[in-house]
């Protein structure tokens, strides 16, 4: 089976629809290696995103490195471990200056999502790949996000997510009890309930649920309609995901913020093939992603609205960079849990 490349070889893997195979892994670990170096010899505009971003690469590496301990061999063991220990150090050097760069909202929100890889690492759910009964009913649902009108304002806007997440410092984490109730705003209560079902609005209605489960150990409804709430999210989460595949990857960064997430939940779906051969198209010579893919004609014609978010190189996108890590990192995981 064809591995992924950026050479002749993508033409063939975009006809395909399966998962990700172990042909695959070494690729997608030097795309991730790039990021890295890039990001270790670089300066980086520093904000929550994408330090919470980088976060979880050592979260993915750490679950088959040490959690699970995966049989890897010596040498992608020794390499996935330079990876990690080089992300650690990287992560270290924005914790020691987080205090330096962002604000004392953030400052909370951090302090919320409990940033120990290891507590995450452990408690962040296997991946499960659905019967192809599963898939096909998926599929055949006609139930699919609505995008937000122009105009209309989506909930939970910034701020309204900002406040949700900077009240989860409130709650203590302890992993030795069954999950507790969390101690947060209002807020939250409102907009997992009530929010926008589509877009960035649907991630950031399922990040509070995520944050409860994995960072604190606690349940912000009951376990169980957390759960519901979590596996609903994620499903409508695909449907919209699958659109923009199909829509000639319309929202690059969206997806991959997508993926990032529910691969929290182990939801399986997401890790096509076609998909990761288009998201390396985004991958720049730097080792940073860009918002237009590298094959985009218009390229050139776009750098003025790339420059708006980007770091000190003009191709470079903060946002997507750090989703991009995020997702590579679950891939990783996604195929040593399904092949080592």
């Amino acid at each position: 089976m064809v591995g992924i490349s950026k050479s002749h070889n993508y033409q063939t893997i975009v006809k395909q629809h399966d998962y990700l195979s172990k042909s695959d892994l070494l690729v997608l670990l030097q795309s991730l290696e790039k990021i890295i170096k890039f990001i270790t010899f670089n300066n980086i505009s520093l904000s929550l995103n994408f330090v919470f971003g980088i976060f979880l690469v050592s979260v993915n590496l750490e679950r088959v490195l040490i959690v699970d301990n995966h049989d890897l061999g010596f040498f992608m063991r020794q390499y996935m471990t330079h990876l990690l220990e080089t992300n650690n150090r990287n992560l270290n050097v924005f914790m020691e200056h987080i205090e330096k760069f962002i604000n004392e909202r953030d400052m909370k929100i951090f302090a919320g999502l409990n940033p120990n890889a290891f507590d995450w690492a452990s408690r962040i759910y296997t991946f499960k790949i659905p019967s192809r009964r599963e898939y096909v009913n998926l599929k055949k649902e006609q139930t699919i996000p609505n995008k937000t009108s122009k105009g209309v304002l989506s909930v939970p806007s910034p701020k309204m997510s900002d406040k949700c997440l900077a009240s989860f410092s409130q709650s203590p984490v302890d992993y030795t009890e069954e999950l507790t109730q969390c101690k947060v705003a209002g807020i939250c209560y409102y907009v997992i309930r009530n929010g926008t079902n589509a877009e960035y609005a649907l991630t950031h209605r399922l990040l509070p649920l995520l944050i409860a489960q994995i960072g604190r150990n606690c349940n912000i409804f009951s376990p169980e309609e957390d759960s519901q709430r979590v596996n609903k999210f994620c499903s409508d989460i695909y449907k919209e995901a699958h659109r923009i595949t199909e829509n000639n990857f319309s929202n690059m960064d969206l997806l991959l913020e997508q993926i990032t997430l529910c691969s929290l939940n182990g939801d399986a779906l997401f890790f096509h093939r076609r998909w990761f051969a288009e998201i390396l198209q985004y991958q720049t010579t730097e080792g940073c992603f860009s918002y237009y893919s590298i094959n985009t004609k218009t390229r050139k014609a776009n750098e003025e609205l790339v420059n708006k978010k980007s770091t000190k190189y003009s191709a470079c996108g903060e946002h997507i960079t750090s989703v991009a890590a995020g997702a590579l990192s679950a891939a990783i995981r996604f195929i040593i849990e399904r092949f080592y």
